[in-house]
């Protein structure tokens, strides 16, 4: 029976020994356990904020820029006011511009003969010729 308790004895010194050992790794200031978790929650906390402060933070700033980009996308592509709408209403005041050409050169071409030149009869340069002199 003393054999059994001395084993027992030594093996509580052992295990007093072993907590101590845990409870100084754990306590130690700067390098124990609860000092590195403090550190580690510390930053958690401090990256946390980074991302999601209301103003300034990753969440709100990517936002933000969702925002932005959502209001220059229908900027560009209203089919009324954006750019792309402007720009298909301009190709189409382009296009009837240019089918307007062909009359307006025919027109020139009426009014060219018209107003003729001074030697021909009826021309507006000849009747205007003729006042003057």
């Amino acid at each position: 029976m003393l054999d059994r308790t001395t084993a027992l004895e030594s093996s509580t010194n052992s295990l007093s020994g072993d907590v101590a050992t845990l409870k100084n790794e754990v306590e130690t200031p700067n390098t124990g356990l609860l000092s590195r978790t403090t550190v580690l929650e510390t930053a958690v906390g401090t990256l946390q904020t980074e991302v999601e402060h209301n103003v300034t933070g990753v969440m709100a700033r990517t936002t933000a820029l969702e925002t932005a980009v959502d209001t220059l996308q229908s900027e560009v592509e209203d089919a009324t006011t954006g750019l792309l709408g402007r720009m298909t209403t301009l190709e189409i005041d382009v296009d009837a511009l240019e089918s307007n050409i062909p009359g307006l050169s025919s027109r020139i071409g009426t009014l060219e003969s018209v107003v003729g030149n001074e030697e021909l009869t009826g021309s507006v340069k000849k009747n205007i010729n003729d006042i003057h002199t």
